[in-house]
Formats: C-alpha cells, structure tokens, sequence
C-alpha cells in the first residue's frame, strides 16, 4: 500500500519581522500577497578539455525575499516599508524570523525558525486601482541563525531563541499537521 503524501502548505511557513534591526518581538507579517524567497545562486562553471561536459559548483548566494503588499491601515510592518519608500530611506535593515509550522521545536507550542537580517529595497507602490499596493524586496544582510520560535498570543507575535551547538541543526518533519489558528 502507497503511503499518502502529505504536502506543504505554503500557511504553515510563516514570516514575522521586527520593527528595529534589534528587535527581540517579532510581528506576523499579515495582508502580503506574495513573500517568495529567491535564493539567486551563484556559480562556478568549468570546462575541461579532456571532458565533453562543464562542471558547475555552487560558489554564493544572494538571498532576497520580494514581497507585495496590500497596505492595511493601522499595520506597523506596511508602515513601516511604505516610509521607507516615502521618504527615500537608505541603509533599512530589519529582522525576520520564518517559522516552519510543519517543525515541532524542542518545548510545547514552539517551532522550527530562521531568523536572518534583510535590507529593505522598496520598489513601487500604488499599483492597484481598487485598494493600495506596496511592492519590493527584502535582500539578505547576514547569516542565517537557526532556532526555535515561540508565542503567548496564538502567532500574531513571536519571540525567537537561537538553538545551542548541541541541537541537530534541521529537525526532521513532524507528523503533526499545523493547526489553521497558526
């Protein structure tokens, strides 16, 4: 008998940002319409005269989360990035922690996450004539730290605790199925 595949769903991995580069709170990132993350790799290709074929090996990458945004009166996060773009800041630099429901932390009610520092790169903003659009790009400015997250308001907010050198660092899928309140 096959054994039924169990997909993600894209609900159960979940953006939070701080509001400062120091932020130790981070706000579920809500009314975005698209956050893919693009990792850009770059490479190295070599071609060796005794063989028909090139090589390729992985040499960087330029990780960018590109977002799109319905702008919602009142959200800090929308905010925020439509000030950026406003008055033309530069040198914006704000956390995220994503949060992999699928991934059960180590205590009760927390979670796999990465968190990692993001420069914000506005791109245009008002596209939609029926409500306000904010677009851009949130291109990567340091190191992924893995962790667990956790909450004490059912996800609107987290806090993230960076694992030890003893933790595995990738926690193997559990056979929970996130809940929808996540």
């Amino acid at each position: 008998m096959d054994e039924e595949l169990k997909f993600y769903k894209r609900s159960d991995v979940v953006n939070f940002m701080g509001l400062t580069a120091e932020a130790t709170e981070f706000i579920r990132m809500k009314g975005f319409t698209s956050v893919p993350d693009n990792t850009n790799v770059e490479t190295d290709e070599t071609k060796y005269v005794d063989e028909k074929n090139k090589r390729k090996r992985t040499t960087g990458y330029a990780t960018e989360k590109s977002y799109e945004a319905d702008r919602i009166i009142g959200n800090k996060i929308h905010d925020m990035l439509a000030e950026v773009q406003e008055l033309e800041q530069t040198d914006v630099n704000r956390p995220i922690v994503t949060v992999d429901f699928n991934k059960e932390g180590t205590a009760s009610n927390t979670y796999y996450a990465r968190k990692r520092l993001y420069n914000v790169i506005p791109d245009s903003a008002g596209d939609d004539e029926n409500k306000y659009t904010i677009s851009g790009t949130l291109g990567a400015n340091g190191e992924i730290e893995e962790g667990i997250a956790s909450s004490t308001d059912n996800w609107k907010t987290c806090t993230f605790t960076p694992k030890t050198v003893s933790e595995p660092s990738v926690q193997s899928a559990s056979t929970k199925t996130a809940s929808a309140s996540k």
